[in-house]
């Protein structure tokens, strides 16, 4: 099994170029002199590989020493981007507020009802730590640190350079499935496979699974479907989608069965216990591999835990997140060694077998609330 920066999948030269950059994978290599790579290299963001006479194939702009220096100069020069994320910051944190003073100002609204437009303060809260990450980015960024800097150019790269289909099935199933829940409507939805602990208790065990794949409202459904999307990629992209699919499936269950007991009055529906489960497991992923992983990853599991908690303000459940975060750490603890320090972690046979059995019982979940519904 190879480590991650061991396949990367760049394109071959021919023996008679010396300098030349590519747009695209597929494109023809441009043939110019060492100045003009280096110009383009610092001025063209289109520029996806590059060559010299010291390799034998393209690299990725800024992995070797000639061409990290104005790969780190066009970096500085994009903190313009800062100026239009604070824009939008202000723009969506304003009409967050004006919002919330309408309805506040309204006398006839005599109950708290929970916001549709919360979507404004997350893509406001979003830009400003998009604007932080920027700023630590840019002080950061100097040649005393390139091995740090190259490295995280590389893994962007191999990241990116393969599509992971299941993840594409996962997120579309589920708003699908949400969408069609929202046919019957959510407060029926809710009363047939929602989390109800009386009903769990007289025998309807299948809700401890069901609750955990619908939502309460579009926007929560839209959230998740982009949060599971994030996360789910790098998990599967890191591990395996047997992995993806077990720690799912044992966060959500463990969130739901400690909420009957540690929460008995709870009544809540959404996919956080699950989605809390997989950034636990990842963290420790992380923490095992974080010398084979860059660190931005960190900030991104992070940011992710925090728009969760503000998305699912409605119906939150501590103890079936809290359980969800928690099933998900202990099973990294348990499942993901480094003896080989090598990326993406290998399933064994064992978590294959738990694997296939999570996605035939998440798939008998999802055919239990169409069949309900």
């Amino acid at each position: 099994m190879k480590n991650w920066n061991e396949q990367l999948i760049l394109p071959a030269k021919d023996p008679d170029i010396d300098y030349a950059y590519i747009l695209g994978f597929d494109e023809e290599p441009i043939i110019c002199d060492k100045e003009t790579l280096l110009e383009v290299i610092e001025s063209e963001s289109k520029v996806k590989f590059v060559t010299s006479p010291q390799h034998d194939g393209f690299i990725i702009p800024g992995t070797d020493s000639e061409t990290l220096l104005p790969f780190l100069r066009k970096e500085k020069k994009e903190k313009k981007d800062i100026k239009y994320l604070l824009y939008g910051g202000i723009f969506f944190i304003v009409l967050f507020i004006g919002f919330e003073m309408s309805i506040f100002l309204d006398s006839e609204n005599e109950s708290y009802r929970f916001p549709e437009y919360l979507i404004f303060l997350i893509n406001g809260l979003m830009c400003f730590i998009a604007i932080v990450y920027k700023l630590i980015q840019s002080i950061l960024i100097n040649k005393g640190n390139s091995s740090r800097i190259i490295n995280k150019i590389k893994f962007q790269y191999w990241y990116s350079q393969e599509k992971v289909i299941p993840i594409y099935i996962v997120t579309g199933i589920l708003i699908l499935l949400n969408l069609y829940q929202f046919r019957t409507g959510v407060e029926e939805s809710f009363s047939l496979v929602g989390f109800v602990d009386s009903k769990i208790f007289e025998g309807e065990y299948w809700r401890l699974l069901t609750s955990t794949l619908i939502h309460s409202n579009d926007l929560e459904t839209l959230a998740n479907g982009i949060i599971i999307f994030i996360i789910g990629r790098l998990v599967i992209r890191l591990t395996s989608f047997s992995h993806f699919a077990f720690v799912f499936l044992f966060s959500a269950l463990l969130g739901s069965i400690l909420s009957l007991y540690l929460s008995p009055t709870a009544t809540y529906i959404g996919a956080t216990g699950g989605l809390l489960g997989l950034i636990g497991f990842i963290i420790i992923v992380f923490i095992k591999f974080k010398d084979n992983i860059p660190r931005y990853i960190i900030a991104l599991l992070l940011g992710l835990i925090v728009i969760i908690m503000i998305l699912d303000a409605h119906f939150f459940n501590e103890a079936a997140h809290a359980s969800g975060l928690i099933g998900g750490i202990l099973l990294g603890l348990l499942l993901i060694r480094n003896n080989k320090n090598i990326i993406p972690y290998k399933a064994s046979l064992t978590i294959n077998i738990l694997g296939i059995a999570s996605t035939i019982i998440l798939i008998g979940g999802i055919g239990i609330i169409m069949w309900l519904l």
